[in-house]
Order: C-alpha cells, then structure tokens, then sequence
C-alpha cells in the first residue's frame, strides 16, 4: 500500500466510523466524494497540519513528547 491508499483508507475509516456514530450523516457516496477531494486539498492538509500540532502541543506529554 502506499501513501495515498494509505491516506484514503484512513480518511474513510474515519469518517465512516463517524457516521456510524451519528457524528455525520454522509452516504457512501458522500464519504467517496469527499475522500477523492480531500486528497490533493490543500487546505484540508493545512488544517489537519494545525490539528495535529496543536494536538501534540496539548497532549504530547502522553506519547513521550516533551512540549
């Protein structure tokens, strides 16, 4: 698998689990759509950069990271 499929698996995992749990409400469509967009969205990787880096500034200290 490489980084894309891997990338795409993630990101539908995600957000099927999400609608599962009533988080979202996306047809299997929806979630494809989304997955197909997401992947070259700049501003999707933007964000998800700044939520992962704020996260570890908030919780690092529970994986080993000294923030």
């Amino acid at each position: 698998m490489n980084t894309r499929q891997a990338y795409r698996t993630f990101i539908r995992h995600q957000l099927e689990v999400m609608s599962d749990e009533g988080e979202i409400s996306l047809s299997c469509e929806e979630i494809e759509a989304f997955v197909s967009g997401a992947e070259d969205d700049y501003d999707f990787y933007k964000q998800l950069g700044e939520f992962l880096s704020e996260y570890i500034e908030n919780y690092g200290e529970r994986y080993g990271i000294d923030v």
